[in-house]
């Protein structure tokens, strides 16, 4: 709370997260509701979720070097101003269910832009001391959005008008892009990796991600993370956990609802409940992160996913049993696991990046942990088909158990607790002995 408090450039930030994530969240919900009553194809809204995360997947990894390259928080701004665009565009396709597709992809095409900038913009409002506690408030904000967005929208989409939703989300881009205005301004350290630097004559210098052409920026960007094991030890540790949350996904909603059979007036609030115990997870992240080790953590909240996920089967005969409270209590643990596993995570790889690599690292992450997702959600489908939802829940449990088991034996686990050490002491971080 000191830091929201303390720190006018970042609360600036976290305003805008909330408001543009609150117009986000009622919007998806219309756009599902709009696509659900145009097309009575089950792959119709399958493909409204490929719109979401295809942009970041394949374009992520290309869009970071830009990110190095101008100054992030006008990157920001455009993005915020090109999806308010976009947004106020659905009011015309509506009723065009391939028009919907077409503007939820371009939406998501400045979302590529914004996200990468937005993470490596954190370090210089905050400092690397602070990381941590900047990534919990935004996985507590994200949370509490899915939470409160849709809620909303659940309200209103039976008034119709969807035209003025719309416009409600056009406007909290914009509102978003005001505060990184504000954001801009405010902030004590800028990034000198984007402003002008300028030499004893005061003859503006270029920094060195200006100068390199954009090829050989990306290259250097993929090489870094490539010969960094720290780095290169997280994304090999992302991929298995975001292809499990695409498990989970894919099959939570269909095992509470076709296997567990849950009550109509409970299965809202046990949904909620994960995103509950997101939100309590990445509020205590923060302070777990001060009384060990990140790598522990991390690789501690990753193993507890995979046991909550194995606990699924026999969950099912304790709630025959005894009700629905066990669920309840499974869907928040859940949460919380799954929000301890991202806080360390995320904060390692930022503080890890250097500076000037941030917007190309960001960009590498968000597109393999969509990748990740999206292979998830496709063999959690075949999984599902084959040997039933809970046990293929329980098989990606499974496998989260096995990375834990084996990861402390490879060389990335040393590279890891290194990583922590030096980001404990603020000493350099070491590159990898086989460059």
């Amino acid at each position: 709370m000191k830091l929201l408090l303390n720190n006018r450039a970042f609360r600036f930030l976290w305003l805008a997260q909330i408001i543009s994530e609150l117009g986000d969240g009622i919007t998806r919900l219309v756009v599902i509701f709009l696509v659900a009553h145009l097309s009575s194809d089950p792959l119709a809204i399958s493909l409204v979720v490929l719109a979401n995360v295809l942009p970041s997947m394949l374009l992520g990894t290309f869009v970071g070097p830009i990110a190095d390259r101008f100054q992030r928080s006008h990157i920001m701004m455009a993005a915020d101003i090109y999806r308010a665009i976009i947004v106020v565009l659905l009011i015309a396709s509506q009723n065009n269910l391939y028009g919907i597709y077409a503007l939820v992809l371009l939406q998501n095409i400045g979302t590529v832009f914004f996200e990468p900038a937005r993470s490596a913009i954190v370090p210089s409002l905050i400092g690397k001391e602070n990381i941590p506690q900047a990534v919990s408030f935004s996985q507590a904000t994200y949370m509490a959005m899915r939470l409160v967005g849709p809620s909303i929208a659940g309200l209103l989409i039976p008034l119709g008008h969807f035209d003025r939703l719309f416009l409600f989300n056009g406007l909290t881009f914009m509102l978003s892009a005001l505060f990184i205005y504000a954001m801009s301004k405010a902030t004590p350290t800028p990034d000198r990796t984007h402003e002008d630097i300028q030499d004893e004559r005061g003859v503006r210098k270029q920094s060195v991600a200006e100068k390199e052409p954009y090829w050989k920026s990306l290259k250097v960007g993929l090489r870094t993370i490539y010969r960094h094991d720290g780095l290169f030890a997280l994304l090999l540790l992302l991929v298995p956990i975001m292809l499990v949350i695409g498990v989970i996904n894919t099959n939570l909603n269909a095992a509470l609802l076709q296997t567990f059979r849950i009550p109509a007036e409970h299965f809202g609030f046990i949904s909620s409940m994960v995103a509950v115990g997101s939100i309590l997870g990445a509020l205590a992240a923060p302070y777990l992160m001060k009384r060990m080790a990140s790598n522990v953590l991390l690789l501690g909240a990753v193993g507890v996913i995979g046991l909550f996920c194995l606990l699924i089967v026999p969950l099912h005969s304790l709630y025959q049993e005894s009700g629905v409270l066990s669920v309840y209590i499974w869907s928040i643990g859940l949460g919380v696991s799954m929000a301890c596993t991202n806080v360390p995570l995320s904060s390692l790889f930022i503080t890890i990046m250097p500076d000037e690599m941030r917007g190309r690292g960001s960009g590498v992450f968000d597109s393999v942990s969509q990748a990740g997702t999206v292979l998830g959600i496709g063999i959690g489908g075949l999984f599902a088909t084959m040997f039933g939802v809970l046990f293929a829940t329980a098989l990606a449990g499974l496998l989260l158990i096995i990375v834990v088991v084996i990861f402390p034996l490879l060389k990335y686990n040393q590279a890891l607790r290194t990583t922590n050490e030096a980001k404990m002491t603020g000493g350099d971080l070491a590159m990898s002995s086989s460059d």
